[in-house]
């Protein structure tokens, strides 16, 4: 009761839209309260059968993604496979380069150096590399054959699939866009251009193969 008068069903119904004596609603209390329990951590508040809903769609969609990953990898390795590729030697070393450095930057993030990584494993840097080699013919076959299918069917990437993608990378590197622009050369962005028909092939590959159906998610 308030100040000592009985308790009506009217009241439950100001309380609960903040009317009456009360400035704030009981999901607002029990917020509040959550909020100091939480050290002073706001998180939103969802009703049960919306997060049901949402988590259902991020199952759903991840799901789907990785079905399309999947489906993509086997495409894409039987055309490589039903291929005759020869690799140009300057083409792999570059890439076994770009892997070397990308294994250093990630070793970097987490406090340690090519060199420490060495001293630590005893691997001399041509073992590494000799190690890595296979995986970059690989990715060289894959890209040649992907190439060859967008020359063969007439891929090309657009000024607006162009604009896109480097739109995509200013984002991402949390960079102006027409700064990004001005520091690319030619052949960046050719390689952006490449990279982009590249994409369109597998896509046009994965269209042509037998497209699996993703079951919803059981409630």
């Amino acid at each position: 009761a308030m100040y000592d008068q009985p308790w009506y069903d009217g009241n439950t119904m100001y309380a609960a839209i903040r009317q009456g004596m009360n400035e704030f609603t009981p999901l607002q209390l029990a917020n509040y309260v959550a909020t100091l329990v939480n050290g002073g951590k706001n998180y939103q508040c969802h009703l049960l059968k919306e997060y049901k809903s949402s988590v259902k769609k991020t199952l759903t969609d991840r799901k789907k993604a990785q079905v399309r990953t999947e489906q993509e990898t086997e495409v894409v390795e039987k055309a490589v496979e039903n291929a005759t590729v020869e690799l140009p030697g300057p083409m792999v070393d570059e890439q076994l380069s770009r892997m070397v450095n990308d294994f250093a930057s990630r070793l970097q993030q987490q406090g340690l150096s090519i060199d420490q990584y060495m001293q630590m494993t005893g691997m001399q840097p041509q073992m590494l590399m000799e190690q890595m080699r296979p995986e970059a013919e690989k990715q060289i076959r894959t890209r040649l054959v992907l190439e060859a299918v967008a020359k063969a069917e007439n891929i090309t990437a657009s000024e607006e699939d162009i604009k896109a993608e480097i739109e995509k990378m200013a984002e991402m590197y949390h960079m102006d866009v027409d700064k990004l622009k001005e520091s690319m050369d030619d052949r960046e962005k050719e390689y952006i251009s490449t990279d982009i028909e590249v994409r369109k092939a597998v896509d046009l590959l994965v269209s042509e193969s037998v497209e699996v159906d993703v079951p919803a998610e059981e409630e």
